[in-house]
């Protein structure tokens, strides 16, 4: 479902559907609970409440501004980089606690991690290079990767972390 205005919401909206926020001027969503959800609006999304993703966010254009709410995911939760500019990722989506328990970069222009994260389940390299910087990404699932890249700098860290085996690409 594409909506180019506000989302109002005060409960759970689930199912395997998307919506797409594509509007031309900054649009609000509200409290609650949404399953999957796209930004592709280069003025960018404010939450008007806490807000909890059940399932995937992707960002395709645009950011989020949280406004002292809070964004976070749902046991399972993805989030996914998906543009086709240079993205930076930030606390408003990928918050230290309560962030998502899987990544994806599927953005040929790159991804660069602002900040010290955990990426407790799958971080799936898809496209594009993922850059740590300075920061530390730690690692507690497999790591597939299509055409993508991670990259570092003489001061990031790599942990694998984790109960069980990571898989590692070849």
């Amino acid at each position: 479902l594409e909506v180019k205005g506000d989302i109002l919401n005060s409960g759970t909206v689930t199912g395997a559907g998307t919506l797409a926020c594509s509007g031309t001027s900054a649009q609000t969503v509200s409290s609650g609970s949404l399953e999957n959800l796209t930004l592709n609006n280069a003025a960018g999304l404010t939450l008007d409440g806490n807000l909890t993703m059940g399932g995937t966010l992707t960002l395709t254009r645009g950011g989020i501004d949280v406004g002292g709410k809070t964004l976070s995911f749902a046991s399972g939760g993805t989030l996914v980089y998906d543009g086709v500019s240079a993205q930076t990722t930030s606390d408003a989506e990928f918050p230290a606690s309560g962030g998502p328990d899987n990544l994806t970069t599927d953005n040929a222009a790159g991804v660069t991690l602002h900040a010290d994260r955990t990426v407790p389940g799958t971080l799936t390299l898809t496209d594009g290079a993922l850059s740590l910087g300075a920061n530390t990404l730690t690692l507690n699932g497999d790591i597939p990767v299509t055409s993508g890249t991670l990259s570092g700098g003489t001061s990031s860290d790599i942990v694998l972390g984790g109960t069980g085996d990571t898989t590692l690409p070849e």
